[in-house]
């Protein structure tokens, strides 16, 4: 009859303990991932939206001072992401530059939360993004 080595019976209870130590690892990395993605899809959409709502208020004097359509076009573009009819908060304004053009203003904040608490993490991070345009006439 062979002689077994201690060590060898020993290698399949390290394989176990291994992967029951890298596996919650392992997941916290892929949640950590997918998370980090989302943030950054969440900031491309609110950039995307902000620029939109310029756009749409840049249209002429009567579009740069409807806040209503310039908050819809903004809101339009962050759905996708989680957006709703209260996140993000949309501010819009109209001025005069210095060589007399008038531009509209444009800035949105939303509200991003993570779908699951991470210890030492906050929950919900705030964006903030804006975007000016001038006027056509």
């Amino acid at each position: 009859m062979p002689h077994r080595s201690p060590l060898r019976s020993d290698e399949r209870g390290q394989s176990v303990v291994e992967t029951a130590l890298s596996l919650p690892i392992m997941t916290v990395m892929l949640l950590g991932s997918f998370e980090g993605v989302r943030i950054l899809l969440a900031a491309i959409a609110l950039t995307s939206g902000v620029l939109a709502g310029a756009e749409y208020g840049a249209l002429g004097p009567t579009s740069a001072t409807d806040t209503t359509g310039i908050a819809s076009a903004v809101r339009q573009e962050t759905t996708p992401v989680g957006g709703s009819a209260t996140n993000p908060t949309v501010t819009s304004s109209t001025g005069t530059d210095p060589s007399g053009e008038t531009y509209v203003s444009v800035s949105a904040t939303y509200t991003w939360s993570s779908l699951v608490p991470y210890p030492g993490l906050p929950r919900s991070i705030t964006l903030r993004r804006s975007a000016v345009m001038l006027v056509r006439h």
